[in-house]
């Protein structure tokens, strides 16, 4: 997929219902390929009840390989009061996971914010947020960003949903 843009006009809500495994991207859910020079411009919203880990990326939610270049995510990922997890969450502006030993992201960058207010439901589960990515696994991360000089992205997370047990934020 290449030189694709989602308009700021869109809604996008992450639902168990359209991302029963719980991979979530605003472009893609679950990536082997390439996505090449994409921009995701709409606010995402994370709501209901999973019964898998979510993993939410404003341009890719779960990568097993493959790349991802030149994309961006200018908006924001957050919750709201409906969003319950019985699992790990994972969240990240440009990808919500990596769950392979291989594939890259490249000159990629975040413009948003990130919020997670609600989740975790069960005993021992965790967050992992970051910029980039919520957790990245194998690969490599070469000339991504979290913002720039005139746009500090946050990354918001409240830790006083029942059962949270650790949770990992980065740029």
């Amino acid at each position: 997929i290449s030189n694709l843009t989602i308009d700021a006009s869109c809604t996008i809500e992450a639902t168990p219902e359209n991302s029963p495994e719980g991979h979530f991207g605003g472009l893609v859910a679950y990536h082997k390929g390439l996505i090449k020079n994409c921009h995701n411009n709409a606010n995402i919203t994370i709501t209901g009840n999973w019964t898998v880990s979510p993993r939410i990326g404003g341009v890719v939610g779960r990568i097993v390989g493959g790349d991802i270049e030149g994309c961006t995510m200018i908006a924001d990922i957050q919750d709201d009061a409906n969003f319950v997890s019985n699992q790990t969450i994972y969240v990240g502006g440009v990808l919500g996971s990596s769950t392979s030993t291989s594939g890259d992201v490249k000159n990629s960058t975040m413009f948003g914010n990130i919020t997670v207010s609600n989740g975790i439901k069960a005993t021992g589960q965790s967050y992992y947020v970051g910029g980039v990515a919520g957790m990245f696994r194998g690969g490599s991360v070469i000339g991504c960003a979290n913002g720039s000089a005139d746009v500090v992205p946050t990354m918001t997370i409240t830790t006083t949903a029942e059962g949270f047990k650790q949770a990992y934020v980065g740029g």
